[in-house]
């Protein structure tokens, strides 16, 4: 049968001269695949771009894993998003982790409804250079490993492994104390909108890449985290 939904792009695979496979976080039914017989007008409209949002129209058959896709559309436009150095940047970089992160992800509408009022909001707003880590921080949330408690004066180290701030330093050498334990607790916090210098910022990117290494099974290693460090130091 037809079945309508809607989705984030995270991969694109040529299938053959004329053929494409997609992998999509669809609202309706999580990560899915659909088969795409492209068309001179697809390769040129943007459809294929990282993190795009699109409308898919697709034959759907329950005990298939790959559907075909029968028509598909943008969903909604980026303005600055694929024409500014900077946003494609972060872009290319959180397309990277969503695909560790959602290798076989259900359905999830208030995932998916967080990736696309996020990335709106990333196209229009003034460009923030913090902004992929607040996203990654949210994105723990959704998938289960937000942190445990917050910084204070009785709990001043933050257990990666633990997922938790406790009082006393780690056995193990995966936590982070101190000035760099207090902002990656302000990271959580959409309340908190300082700030942070260079320095910092790349201690805590690894951080946070760190966490989803050690709580995301077969993580692996970032190819583009290396740009994203050149972009923003």
């Amino acid at each position: 049968m037809l079945y309508k939904d809607e989705g984030l792009l995270l991969q694109t695979i040529q299938h053959s001269d004329n053929g494409v496979i997609l992998k999509v976080f669809t609202l309706n039914e999580g990560l899915q695949s659909y088969y795409h017989r492209l068309s001179k007008k697809h390769r040129r409209s943007g459809l294929f771009e990282p993190l795009a949002l699109l409308e898919l129209v697709s034959w759907k058959e329950v005990k298939q894993e790959m559907h075909t896709c029968r028509e598909i559309r943008l969903n909604i436009s980026y303005h600055n998003i694929g024409r500014d150095v900077l946003r494609n940047t972060v872009v290319m970089f959180l397309n990277e982790i969503l695909l560790k992160c959602l290798k076989h992800a259900p359905p999830q509408p208030d995932l998916y409804l967080f990736f696309r009022e996020w990335l709106q909001h990333f196209d229009l707003a003034d460009f923030d250079p913090d902004s992929h880590l607040h996203f990654i921080a949210h994105l723990s949330a959704y998938l289960g490993f937000f942190p445990n408690g917050s910084y204070h004066t009785g709990d001043i180290y933050f257990d990666l492994q633990a997922g938790s701030f406790v009082p006393n330093r780690p056995l193990h050498n995966l936590f982070l104390e101190g000035e760099i334990a207090k902002e990656f607790d302000d990271l959580f916090d959409e309340s908190a909108s300082h700030k942070i210098n260079p320095a910092n910022r790349k201690f805590l990117l690894h951080a946070l890449v760190e966490y989803l290494r050690i709580h995301i099974p077969d993580f692996g290693q970032l190819k583009s985290l290396a740009v994203v460090e050149e972009i923003f130091r």
